[in-house]
């Protein structure tokens, strides 16, 4: 799954990825591994999801959570 959003502007930090799924998750954004990008209040990112699912449904949620409110 692939979408480009923008984020809220805002004070606000110790963004984080809430993720639901069972298996394998690869979350990438701007073409970058997540877990090396800082997020920017203000700023366009495409957010880039791939899922792996061996047996059973499949399904994922992903969202942002903030430890400061928006």
């Amino acid at each position: 799954m692939r979408r480009t959003v923008t984020l809220p502007v805002g004070d606000y930090k110790n963004l984080a990825f809430m993720v639901y799924h069972d298996e394998d998750v690869r979350i990438d954004v701007n073409g970058v591994p997540a877990a090396a990008v800082l997020l920017k209040p203000g700023a366009a990112v495409t957010l880039c999801v791939h899922v792996h699912q061996t047996i059973g449904g499949q399904g994922i949620d992903l969202g942002l959570a903030s430890s400061t409110p928006l």
